[in-house]
């Protein structure tokens, strides 16, 4: 069930209890609340994301101690560059996203907070959007997403900032 909380605190609280215990893993890793809980007013079925930004040379070690630490998570491939996990010890679902800094997941989930957070209409379509396939296929849901993050890439452009500052950021 979708929802737009209005107190977002429990959401912050539970990302800065993860993102600690993720630092302490990863402590050269830059790691960041993205998705739906990230973005005021966005609609949200009540998971967090957490991206854990590190540099290329870092990736395969950063890899390797979260393969042990957490399980990994089913519904996405890891790549070169990429690894989903899921996040066992929160309060709620958890899915953690091992990254490389500026190839297309760290562009990716960053760009479309950016773009959230700064544009009231592109808030707007994505709450739509997810609002429009609650209940449904989740693949029609991840390709309309997809075509809508495009299309505000194209409208607004992406523009974040590549560098690794090890550190947990909101």
């Amino acid at each position: 069930m979708l929802f737009v909380p209005s107190d977002t605190r429990s959401f912050h609280e539970e990302f800065e209890r993860a993102a600690a215990a993720l630092f302490v893993l990863v402590p050269f890793a830059a790691v960041e609340h993205v998705g739906s809980t990230a973005v005021p007013g966005s609609a949200t079925k009540g998971d967090l994301d957490i991206l854990v930004r590190v540099d290329r040379a870092d990736f395969e070690n950063a890899q390797f101690v979260l393969d042990a630490a957490l399980a990994c998570s089913p519904r996405n491939e890891s790549t070169d560059c990429y690894a989903e996990y899921d996040f066992a010890d929160s309060g709620v679902p958890t899915a953690v996203q091992l990254c490389v800094t500026g190839e297309f997941h760290d562009r990716h989930f960053r760009g479309f907070k950016s773009i959230l957070i700064s544009n009231p209409e592109a808030l707007r379509l994505y709450n739509e959007l997810k609002e429009a396939h609650e209940g449904g296929e989740m693949s029609a849901y991840r390709l309309a997403k997809e075509q809508l993050i495009e299309s505000l890439f194209a409208r607004y452009g992406v523009d974040v900032d590549i560098t690794v500052r090890p550190g947990i950021y909101r």
